[in-house]
């Protein structure tokens, strides 16, 4: 039979910490994440319940190193949340937001005659879809605005590095939203170069510029290597399948400034 000790944590991270008590001997396993300050820790036969300031919720432990929740219930007012990017697509607003207790990046959808409701009528968790811009402080690696739309589709562009050669990247993450309460992930595609958030540094000044524009049917992104610069142009003209279709050099200059389109 096994035995558990289940311990409140508060801190970097909320939630149940799972420990395994096999005789004399303690083996610390995962965390069960809470939205909230947690309070209490039950087992129920293979289920954990967690209570917690916000909901309750019930966790699969199966897997002691990862466990998954099943299902959770507001008991509370809602769990705090910030919204970092926001596009318009159609009648609704796409919003990506962070759970403020988790730090889960998520894409949203609410109806746009009603952006005051908490509840979204779709949700898409983003965790693990970009690992290496989530765990760099969730949105450091958007570039801005991040968020584009285009028939029924949308982009999120993410600048990160690959994780095996460490050379900059740039993907753009295809979201199908034809039916705005279950966005579905497609596919991932990554561009053989970085944006970076870059600055004017002339006049002594400093300021964040806007690194990639929606145009028509296509995506313009600014490339700055070096002060050597770059218009880089992705086709949406095939809404599910982004293509990287040419690279047009910029002038040598030490500012090359931003986007707008």
């Amino acid at each position: 039979r096994r035995r558990y000790v289940l311990v409140r944590i508060h801190g970097h991270r909320d939630g149940i910490q799972l420990i395994d008590l096999n005789g004399d001997r303690l083996e610390l396993r995962g965390v069960a994440g809470t939205h909230g300050q947690a309070r209490r820790g039950i087992m129920l036969g293979r289920r954990l319940l967690s209570i917690s300031e916000n909901t309750a919720s019930t966790f699969d432990i199966d897997d002691r190193d990862q466990p998954v929740r099943t299902a959770s219930v507001e008991i509370t007012m809602p769990p705090a949340e910030s919204v970092e990017r926001v596009a318009v697509a159609g009648d609704y607003l796409l919003r990506m937001s962070r759970d403020s207790w988790l730090a889960e990046p998520a894409l949203e959808l609410v109806s746009r005659t009603e952006v005051q409701i908490h509840e979204p009528v779709g949700r898409l968790s983003l965790v693990g879809l970009a690992e290496t811009a989530v765990e760099c402080a969730a949105y450091s690696a958007i570039a801005d605005p991040g968020i584009f739309t285009h028939d029924h589709y949308a982009y999120l562009v993410w600048d990160l590095f690959d994780p095996t050669t460490g050379d900059p990247l740039t993907r753009i993450e295809v979201v199908d939203i034809h039916d705005p309460s279950a966005p579905t992930s497609l596919r991932q595609v990554d561009l053989p170069f970085g944006l970076g958030a870059h600055a004017d540094w002339s006049e002594g000044t400093s300021h964040h510029e806007r690194t990639v524009v929606k145009v028509g049917s296509a995506l313009v992104m600014s490339h700055i290597v070096d002060n050597a610069a770059s218009f880089e142009v992705v086709d949406l003209s095939d809404p599910a399948q982004p293509r990287h279709v040419g690279t047009f050099q910029r002038p040598n200059a030490l500012a090359h400034g931003g986007l707008q389109a």
